[in-house]
């Protein structure tokens, strides 16, 4: 394994937004964004306990990591959309790939141990995860960084917790999340945005709509 892809792609301390791939007893992939911190040679991060992720993630104990800088690849994992927009036709270490990624960490499941969190939420059980990265490759070249990309990702995440909120019954922190998630969307407009952005931040005002009306968002 090439170490110095990962410290150069993953610097230690920050929190990164990355695409977590994992798949099934059958390699049905899933993908969702996480954030991911490195500490020394280890990669952390946390999932809810209750979703495909984890499961995939505690039955077979590999995972894929992508460093994408597409905001639509990252509101089409968050929001379930067709995986065709979101899966590659090329397979890492097995497991299915991600579009648009400049780079890729296959993994394995070293430790993990679940929690409870208070928040706006309420109660969420989460599974901490402790990954040992086992093979890194650069896959594409990598994309600027830029103001207009966190806001979107701001406002993809702010979405997914007014979804929750929706789904608990929290009207007062759907009503905050949704605000948050309109202030993230102006920001990001404001900066100039591109057709990929701007399709992610319409996808995030097509779940508030639904949440508001109660309709299903399934695809």
């Amino acid at each position: 394994m090439d170490s110095d892809i990962i410290k150069s792609v993953l610097p230690e301390g920050p929190v990164f937004e990355m695409i977590l791939v994992t798949a099934d007893a059958s390699g049905k992939p899933n993908a969702a964004p996480v954030g991911v911190r490195r500490e020394g040679d280890a990669l952390i991060l946390e999932l809810a306990e209750d979703t495909t992720s984890a499961a995939n993630l505690l039955a077979t104990g590999h995972a894929n990591l992508y460093l994408v800088r597409d905001p639509l690849v990252f509101a089409k994992a968050a929001f379930n959309v067709s995986s065709r927009s979101v899966f590659s036709n090329e397979r890492f270490e097995g497991i299915t790939g991600v579009c648009g990624a400049s780079a890729a960490i296959s993994t394995r499941l070293l430790r993990s141990h679940t929690h409870e969190r208070e928040d706006e939420l309420g109660t969420t059980a989460f599974l901490h995860v402790v990954l040992e990265p086992t093979q890194a490759r650069l896959t594409g070249v990598p994309m600027p960084h830029s103001r207009s990309y966190s806001a979107a990702i701001e406002a993809i995440i702010h979405t997914t917790r007014a979804q929750i909120a929706r789904e608990r019954k929290l009207e007062g922190a759907f009503h905050d999340f949704s605000r948050r998630t309109r202030r993230e969307i102006e920001k990001a407009r404001s900066m100039g945005t591109d057709r990929g952005t701007e399709e992610s931040l319409g996808l995030c005002l097509q779940r508030l709509d639904n949440a508001e009306g109660g309709e299903d968002d399934e695809e």
